[in-house]
């Protein structure tokens, strides 16, 4: 271990990469060492091999969607899938549907744009060639709202949620240079984008208006008004299948007096997991958090309370643990106040590895070294000898999973923060002190690469056993 505190005085040392000049109420520091913990466990022995500042509370970021992940698959089980209905208010004959066509989300957090278009083909399969009504959008099955996170920046990993939403909740804006305008993709005729000269980034004005800087030509924006935005590309999608429309889009209240048309079906819960934990998409999180806390019979009226359920039954999941002061707001990780200790998350990785679902093993859920997901350009030294899930944000890093090592299994979860510089940064964006807050961004991204070094260094030294 004498290598390892070579590296850990060393980085303690190390300020060649921070901003020369912050102001004076930032505090201008190298790594700090009581914001760093870890833990190695041997899998075969049951015994911790390395540990440090096991229960010091920190920020586990994206690292968070195990324990969302975990309690969805024991919870909902590995099978299980989520629909979307339609239903129509009216009557069928003669091709027509006289009358409503309505969209019903069910929470689906694996609905895309295909399926979109495939529950158009299959209306069309139906027979059906027109729709003399509007077309209509329930959302009230999970309670919904603009932004995952209001305290986080306006960015496409903190869209809007509902219960009728796209997994990938975002659309693109382009500048056509020979038409001199800004085009959304895909259009969807509520949204509207404008540049600004006074904006340098992109402000949300509510009912789909949005302002970008002025010199910006292509950039994503997460969706706001998901239901909205999903039925507007849907009727889309029907008249380019050949179905006539002669309404317009409205939302309705209650299902009171509709005939079911068809069910959706999603795709299986374990498939959705793993495509969340190789490529860390916050919204897939939040909507099986909310699943997670309806299955438990809790009051879903928010992201926080349904955090709220899920650490309840962790507590009685794994009561030796101590989860008093553990503050939790929503299923994604995507909150900096939400904490976590390196003791519970290697407590759930050594219980999550000891199951299977349908034969299938939770590390190979994870993203592989130098391979896949997140970490496809990470370890490429050590291919597929780590699985883990990331978790980054400004000033917060987290690796947490399993490694293989000369025939031996380990798990390990590493935590690193300063969050005393993130404090500094999102007062910075708050009272709009554009200059400090490029310098933290700026030292932030060092701040990053020196933790990816010193994870990297400390996972290589455990791989030595």
């Amino acid at each position: 271990m004498v290598r390892l505190l070579i590296i850990l005085l060393a980085l303690a040392a190390c300020q060649k990469n921070t901003p020369k000049k912050l102001a004076d109420n930032f505090r201008e520091t190298a790594l700090n060492n009581q914001e760093l913990s870890y833990a190695f466990y041997d899998l075969e022995t049951k015994q911790l091999v390395a540990q440090k500042n096991l229960t010091k509370k920190l920020t586990p970021a994206s690292a968070f969607k195990i324990m969302t992940a975990y309690a969805a698959l024991e919870i909902l089980g590995y099978q299980q899938r989520f629909n979307t209905v339609l239903y129509y208010k009216g009557r069928l004959k003669n091709n027509v549907l006289r009358g409503d066509l309505i969209i019903s989300g069910r929470g689906d957090p694996s609905l895309d744009y295909t399926d979109l278009y495939n529950i158009a083909l299959q209306i069309r399969a139906l027979g059906i060639e027109k729709i003399t009504g509007n077309i209509l959008y329930h959302d009230r099955f999970f309670p919904s709202a603009s932004q995952i996170n209001r305290m986080q920046p306006t960015a496409t990993y903190n869209p809007g949620y509902a219960a009728l939403t796209l997994r990938r909740s975002s659309f693109a804006v382009e500048y056509d240079e020979e038409d001199k305008k800004l085009n959304v993709i895909p259009a969807a005729k509520h949204l509207q984008v404008q540049r600004s000269k006074y904006n340098r980034g992109a402000k949300y004005r509510g009912h789909g208006r949005w302002l970008i800087g002025k010199n910006q030509e292509r950039l994503r924006l997460p969706i706001r008004n998901n239901a909205l935005y999903v039925t507007t590309l849907f009727k889309s999608l029907l008249e380019k299948s050949g179905i006539s429309i002669t309404g317009k889009i409205y939302e309705l209240q209650n299902l009171s007096g509709v005939n079911e048309l068809l069910t959706y079906e999603g795709r299986q819960l374990l498939d959705i997991i793993r495509d969340n934990l190789q490529f860390s998409q916050n919204l897939v999180s939040e909507l099986l958090l909310l699943h997670i806390a309806s299955r438990l019979e809790c009051e879903v009226t928010s992201l926080s309370s349904s955090a709220a359920c899920l650490k309840d039954w962790y507590q009685d999941e794994f009561p030796e643990l101590d989860w008093t002061n553990l503050e939790w707001y929503n299923g994604s990780g995507l909150a900096v106040n939400t904490k976590l200790t390196a003791e519970h998350i290697i407590t759930v990785l050594n219980a999550f590895q000891r199951k299977n679902y349908g034969k299938h093993y939770p590390q190979t859920l994870l993203p592989a070294s130098g391979v896949s997901g997140t970490l496809h350009n990470r370890f490429k030294e050590i291919p597929l000898q780590i699985w883990a899930k990331t978790g980054t944000m400004h000033f917060v890093s987290a690796l947490a999973g399993y490694m293989i090592a000369e025939g031996k299994n380990y798990s390990f979860v590493i935590l690193a923060n300063d969050l005393e510089n993130r404090a500094a940064l999102d007062k910075a964006e708050e009272r709009g002190r554009s200059r400090d807050f490029r310098e933290l961004v700026s030292y932030g991204n060092d701040w990053r690469e020196e933790i990816f070094t010193w994870q990297d260094e400390l996972l290589l030294e455990q791989l030595d056993l």
